[in-house]
């Protein structure tokens, strides 16, 4: 072969190849477009975009986290208010069950019974007296002050 025809096919197939790297899209991924498809305004793009997609997940975190804590301390008052209608509870449990004890020894007058009756009666009005207990526990109380 000789030296023209060489420096031909060695100028056709750098021609090729430059037309390749040219064609190329380039890109702001510094993990794609190797050396010659990279390009530095895609890669600022491309930074600028990730920092706001941060952005968006960082609000949406600390939202989350804002309403996390609001249902911890929901959660703990909550709790808090169990406990004290459960203390209630209980306390005018013991007073029914030591009043209707009291009537079946017969260690109390009926006019006696019937006033303990009507006090525990108010106690449960100024609670929640639609809680299906309270309202059992009122029923218990009308069957003693008859």
């Amino acid at each position: 072969m000789s030296y023209q025809a060489r420096v031909v096919i060695q100028c056709t197939a750098l021609a090729g190849l430059m037309s390749c790297l040219c064609g190329c899209e380039t890109t702001g991924d510094p993990r794609q477009g190797a050396l010659f498809g990279w390009s530095e305004a895609k890669a600022r793009d491309r930074q600028a975009l990730l920092r706001q997609q941060l952005e968006e997940v960082s609000d949406e975190n600390r939202s989350a986290s804002a309403r996390a804590s609001s249902l911890r301390a929901s959660q703990s008052s909550l709790r808090s208010d169990v406990a004290a209608r459960s203390a209630r509870l209980n306390s005018l449990e013991r007073r029914v069950a030591s009043l209707q004890q009291a009537t079946a020894t017969g260690s109390t007058t009926p006019a006696e019974t019937r006033r303990q009756a009507a006090q525990i009666e108010r106690d449960i009005s100024s609670q929640d007296a639609s809680d299906p207990q309270m309202q059992e526990m009122l029923g218990r109380l009308k069957d003693l002050a008859r």
